[in-house]
């Protein structure tokens, strides 16, 4: 029989002393591979502090260089895998991130790595290059905050309403005059 373990949800909030707790006397047997949310928003989950839930922060792994540098080490040692587990680990109404997000496209490019499916070799080659740009992930992290601020809350959401209204009725008197 072959096993191989996945853990999900790998982010800023994660110790290196809870991944070795959990895996440390597994990983030279058993693959494992860590899924991990690059741009964590705070989410309701054991081991992230209650006041970061729903705050809308954007927490990026290399805030924790403790973490990354851990992952780096396991990365090199050939130790886990590392899979992309969405960009902020948001839910919609509708769906999970990866399910349901309007901006898919725009999500993983600037908030993770575009990889060849099933190709782990090179998702480790793009983590490795991503942690390695903490610039460049501020941004993608202050991207998504702001766009999930503007687009996500109520007067977003109220506002992306009236336009498809506006739509439908611009539609229809376009209707009414060509049967005029």
């Amino acid at each position: 029989m072959k096993v191989a373990i996945r853990d999900d949800d790998t982010s800023y909030f994660t110790t290196p002393e809870a991944l070795d707790r959990v895996y440390g006397d597994v990983w030279d047997r058993i693959p494992v591979c860590l899924a991990v949310v690059p741009f964590a928003i705070g989410y309701e989950q054991r081991g992230i502090p209650p006041e970061h839930w729903h705050s809308g922060e954007s927490f990026a792994l290399d805030r924790n260089p403790a973490l990354v540098s851990f992952l780096r080490e396991l990365i090199g040692s050939k130790r886990v895998t590392i899979a992309l587990h969405g960009c902020t680990h948001q839910d919609y109404p509708n769906g999970y991130e990866f399910h349901a997000a309007p901006d898919l496209p725009d999500r993983v490019l600037r908030g993770g790595a575009v990889v060849p499916p099933g190709n782990a070799t090179a998702l480790a080659n793009a983590l490795e290059r991503y942690l390695a740009q903490p610039d460049r992930a501020r941004a993608a992290g202050t991207h998504n905050r702001l766009k999930a601020s503007a687009e996500f809350s109520w007067r977003g959401s109220a506002l992306q309403l009236l336009d498809v209204y506006r739509r439908v009725i611009d539609s229809r008197r376009g209707e009414q005059r060509a049967s005029a």
